[in-house]
């Protein structure tokens, strides 16, 4: 039986949340001059949900990744681990990502200089 990561705590939630309204406007620039697609948000969501283990996370996310037209491999991929179906140039970020999640928000330097 796979072991689900716990909960996050109240001030992990509350600086998830602060942090996610704070970048919004960096989020939907990124969007709107497709340095940020659709599929590679979804992926990265994805990617995160897998970490966290959460099933409420992964029904939204399975969702919205479905209703931008992705397909159920990749999702079900993404959400087992696995990337075979990503781009292979959108994987660094994607790792980045999961590294962020399971490190709880604490990003190492050396992860950090490794992504940029």
């Amino acid at each position: 039986m796979l072991k689900q990561k716990s909960l996050a705590t109240f001030s992990e939630a509350y600086r998830t949340l602060y942090y996610a309204l704070r970048n919004m406007p960096t989020l939907q620039k990124a969007r709107k001059s497709g340095l940020l697609s659709e599929h590679f948000n979804s992926r990265i969501m994805l990617a995160v949900t897998e970490v966290n283990g959460c099933n409420l996370c992964s029904y939204g996310h399975t969702t919205l990744a479905l209703e931008s037209g992705m397909n159920q491999t990749e999702i079900s991929q993404l959400l087992g681990g696995e990337m075979d179906d990503t781009p292979e140039h959108e994987q660094a970020a994607i790792l980045f990502a999961q590294h962020v999640a399971d490190q709880r928000g604490a990003v190492s330097e050396k992860a950090w200089e490794h992504l940029t």
